[in-house]
């Protein structure tokens, strides 16, 4: 072992012991921060992809909202109005699904890749790849590229034409990845890690930028602005410049040094109009709210739990929050009406993720459901 590594370990051992005596001698005022360790689980990131460069396309047009949209006001009055069942060969269902930007597709990761046409729900491509981990999908603006996270190995990226099922690209090394996600542009590239995350330029494959520990699980694109917002390890998040990692602002939470472990962010997410960015916490089982940028405080409930998975409805009104049932020790989904900041609607015994259709017409949940996981679809008849 060489010097330099026995240095780590002796700068890791300190921390350590500094966070453990801080604890013993006084618990409530212990500074998390005092603790750093560099995760090396994984390869680093190879700074070259494998593929040719990719030429875009004009971003497609987001539909505006329906006329049955769903709602603060008639969430409680979802019906289901189809199923997708995975094939009886299957080793898993449906777990991690996404729209494209103009609602015509919906593509869900199984054992493989499948690609809806809507609103039909008739399958149109079923990429060639074996899923084996946890992968995390997303369509490109231009609705032609899904990006996966976690393929062909933890920590990788790769991109795939949807039409001509062939693979574009592969961005090799990283820490697990959490979460893949376009700009808005189509431009960039971002894998949201277990710890930071990575921005490629999408056109050249090129590596922009790295933003590693001590930034946290939790990273997403703003919808408008070439901005990222990504958990900070004191569990309050950075607005960073994807083209460099560099800090453009910092988002606080009051009172919170000395409450929230660290990196207690388990998720971000805007709402459509970039107006306000949610964090969900698994700590306190709360989420944090900003409105440009300003701290308006938190949603919690009594029955809630560690926040999962977030989504929001188009029109920003209803934010739809995939956690575990304190009361039952089972996984629910609950419904917040954002103007107002209450519970207007919970759905129990549910287990997996949500997503809003582009219109807001359609809310599709994964899960169990009368013991086989399928995807539910549900709108306002």
């Amino acid at each position: 072992m060489t010097g330099k590594n026995n240095s780590r370990i002796r700068v890791v051992g300190v921390s350590l012991l500094i966070l453990v005596v801080g604890i013993a001698l006084n618990p409530t005022q212990v500074a998390y921060t005092s603790l750093y360790i560099t995760p090396t689980r994984l390869p680093p990131v190879n700074p070259t992809a494998i593929g040719s460069p990719i030429i875009l396309d004009t971003p497609l047009e987001t539909p505006m909202p329906s006329s049955a949209i769903i709602s603060p006001s008639n969430v409680a009055q979802i019906t289901e109005v189809a199923q997708i069942k995975s094939d009886e060969h299957a080793r898993r269902g449906i777990f991690r699904f996404v729209f494209s930007q103009d609602g015509n597709w919906f593509v869900g990761l199984g054992d493989t890749v499948q690609v809806w046409k809507m609103p039909d729900l008739v399958l149109a491509h079923t990429l060639p790849l074996r899923l084996l981990s946890s992968e995390s999908v997303a369509v490109s603006p231009d609705g032609r590229i899904i990006a996966i996270g976690n393929y062909e190995q933890p920590g990788w990226v790769e991109l795939w034409d949807i039409t001509s099922e062939q693979r574009l690209r592969q961005h090799q090394g990283g820490e697990h990845v959490r979460s893949v996600a376009f700009n808005g542009t189509g431009t960039l590239l971002l894998a949201g890690r277990q710890y930071g995350g990575t921005v490629w330029d999408v056109a050249s494959g090129d590596l922009l930028a790295e933003f590693p520990y001590p930034y946290c699980d939790g990273a997403t694109f703003h919808p408008y602005r070439d901005e990222i917002a990504v958990s900070t390890f004191s569990s309050e998040v950075d607005i960073l410049q994807p083209y460099t990692g560099a800090v453009i602002r910092h988002l606080a939470i009051p009172d919170s040094a000395s409450t929230i472990p660290p990196c207690a962010i388990s998720s971000l997410s805007y709402s459509p109009d970039g107006t306000m960015l949610a964090a969900g916490m698994f700590w306190e089982h709360s989420i944090a709210l900003w409105d440009d940028d300003e701290y308006v405080g938190e949603l919690s409930h009594k029955e809630g739990g560690s926040i999962w998975q977030m989504a929001w409805s188009p029109d920003g009104r209803l934010l739809a929050v995939v956690e575990p049932n304190a009361g039952t020790e089972g996984v629910q989904l609950v419904f917040w009406d954002i103007p107002e900041r209450r519970v207007v609607h919970i759905i129990d015994q549910y287990a997996g993720t949500v997503s809003f259709s582009p219109d807001g017409s359609l809310l599709v949940i994964s899960g169990i459901h009368n013991q086989e996981t399928v995807l539910r679809v549900f709108s306002i008849q």
